[in-house]
C-alpha cells in the first residue's frame, strides 16, 4: 500500500503516469496540499484521473512541513509504510529535507520533481529541524497530559508517572505521549522531544535537565554526579533541579526518594532487571553515594504488567520462587505459571531494609496490558511498535 502527497497543481497526467510506472496505481490514499482557491477544481480533476477520493490538506503557517506531517498521520492511521510526494521543482530540496525530519528511516519515501507548477510559496527561516520543531511546538495535542502520583513520595520531590495521553505521536502503538526514541519505531526524534516538552510543562520541571535511563534490562545505576556509564537501568541524584526518569511499557518503573539525605532515583525494573539486581543496586547506590538510610527511603511503583497478564515459561518457577513463594501463580487449566513482578519488587525492597509502610505499589496499580481504558503503553498488547511511559522524580 502506498500513500501520495501532491504539493501544488502538479500535472495530473504526470502524476498518473508516475504512479503507474511505480506500480502503485491506484494509490491507497492521496492528499493535496493547497487551499480552496488554488486546489478545489484541481482536486476534482485529479480525483477523476486517479479514480480515488482525495483529501485536501489546507495550507497554513509552515505549510510544507504541515502537509508532510499530515501525510505521516494518514499513513500511520492506515498502517502504510510507503509514500510518494510530488512537488514543484522550486521546493524539491526543501521537501526532501522535511521528509528526513518527519519520517524515521523505517519508512520508504520517494520525492518526485513535477517541474515548474503552480503552488503557494512559503518563506521560512532556520534549518529543517528547527522549522519542524517550531511546527510541533504550535500543535495542540488532542488530549491533555495525564500524570499519576504516589501518596508516599514527599513534597520535597517533584514526581509522577506519565500515561499515553497528551502527546503528538500518531502511530497507533506509540500514540500519543511516547517518551522514548528508537530507530526501530515510527517516531522521529523531534516528536519524542516534543513529547518531553509537553510532559515537562505538565509536570513543572526543566526539560533541559531531564535524564532518562537506557532500559537495557541490567542492574547498572548511574550516579548522576559521577561519570555516565555506557548503559544503565537506574539513575540516582542529589542535585536539585535535575529530573531523573525510567521508562516502561510493562516493566516496573520504580521511584525512590530520601527526604533526610535529600536524594532520589528512578529505576527500570523488568523481570530481567529484577533477577539481575536492579532494585538492590539502586538502593545501594543511594546508601553509598548520599548516605541514605534504608528506613528513610520512600518508594513508589508505577504502572506495570500485573500478575493477571504476566504469563511466563516454566523456568519462572525456579527463577522467582526463591524471592517469594507467592511470586509464582498457577491458574486453573493453564500449563504455564504467571509471575507477580510487583510482589517480587516489594519483597526485594523489604530485604534491602525499606519499610513496608514506605512502599507504595497501589497508587498506580494498573495492569498495562489489560487495562480496559488503555491508559498506558504495553509491549505485550501493542507489539513491536510500542511506546513508553516514564516515571520521573527530582529534588525541588
Amino acid at each position: 500500500m502506498t500513500a501520495v502527497l501532491v504539493i501544488g497543481e502538479c500535472d495530473t497526467n504526470f502524476v498518473e503516469k508516475e504512479l503507474k510506472d511505480l506500480q502503485v496505481f491506484p494509490a491507497q490514499s492521496v492528499l493535496v496540499l493547497g487551499n480552496e482557491s488554488l486546489s478545489s477544481s484541481y482536486t476534482k480533476v485529479l480525483s477523476e484521473k486517479l479514480q480515488i477520493s482525495i483529501t485536501l490538506v489546507e495550507t497554513q503557517k509552515n505549510q510544507h512541513v504541515h502537509g508532510i506531517f499530515q501525510l505521516k498521520c494518514v499513513m500511520d492511521g492506515s498502517k502504510i509504510n510507503n509514500a510518494i510526494v510530488f512537488c514543484p521543482n522550486q521546493i524539491e530540496t526543501e521537501i526532501q529535507g522535511f521528509c528526513k525530519e518527519v519520517f524515521p528511516e523505517n519508512y520508504s519515501l520517494v520525492v518526485k520533481n513535477a517541474g515548474d507548477v503552480r503552488f503557494i510559496h512559503e518563506t521560512g527561516e532556520g534549518s529543517f529541524a528547527d522549522r519542524f520543531r517550531q511546527y510541533l511546538e504550535n500543535l495542540e495535542p488532542k488530549e491533555a497530559v495525564t500524570v499519576y502520583r504516589s501518596r508516599v513520595i514527599p513534597d520535597s520531590c517533584n514526581h509522577g508517572f506519565s500515561s499515553r495521553s497528551g502527546g503528538l505521536s500518531v502511530c497507533p502503538g506509540l500514540a500519543s505521549l511516547n517518551m522514548c526514541f528508537s530507530a526501530r519505531k515510527k517516531d522521529s526524534r523531534a516528536v519524542v522531544k516534543a513529547n518531553h516538552n509537553l510532559l515537562a510543562k505538565a509536570g513543572q520541571f526543566d526539560v533541559a535537565k531531564l535524564v532518562i535511563a537506557k532500559a537495557v534490562h541490567g542492574k547498572d545505576v548511574w550516579v548522576y554526579e559521577g561519570p555516565e556509564p555506557q548503559s544503565y537501568d537506574g539513575i540516582v541524584t542529589n542535585t536539585p533541579g535535575v529530573t531523573v526518569a525510567a521508562p516502561g511499557a510493562d516493566c516496573n518503573i520504580v521511584l525512590f526518594a530520601d527526604p533526610i539525605a535529600k536524594a532520589c532515583g528512578a529505576a527500570h525494573a523488568g523481570w530481567k532487571g529484577i533477577l539481575k539486581g536492579i532494585i538492590q543496586s539502586t538502593v545501594d547506590s543511594m546508601k553509598k553515594s548520599y548516605g541514605s538510610d534504608a528506613k528513610n527511603i520512600k518508594v513508589a511503583i508505577g504502572p506495570s504488567l500485573s500478575v493477571c497478564c504476566m504469563e511466563f515459561g516454566i523456568e519462572g518457577v525456579e527463577m522467582f520462587s526463591p524471592i517469594h513463594k507467592d511470586c509464582v501463580v498457577w491458574k486453573k487449566d493453564c500449563p504455564k505459571p504467571y509471575i507477580d513482578l510487583r510482589l517480587a519488587a516489594v519483597t526485594l525492597l523489604e530485604k534491602e531494609g525499606i519499610l513496608l509502610n514506605n512502599i507504595d505499589e497501589t497508587s498506580v496499580k494498573i495492569c498495562t496490558k489489560c487495562d480496559p481504558e488503555k491508559r498506558f503503553f504495553s509491549f505485550r498488547r501493542d507489539g513491536s511498535q510500542f511506546g513508553n511511559q516514564v516515571g520521573y522524580i527530582g529534588l525541588k
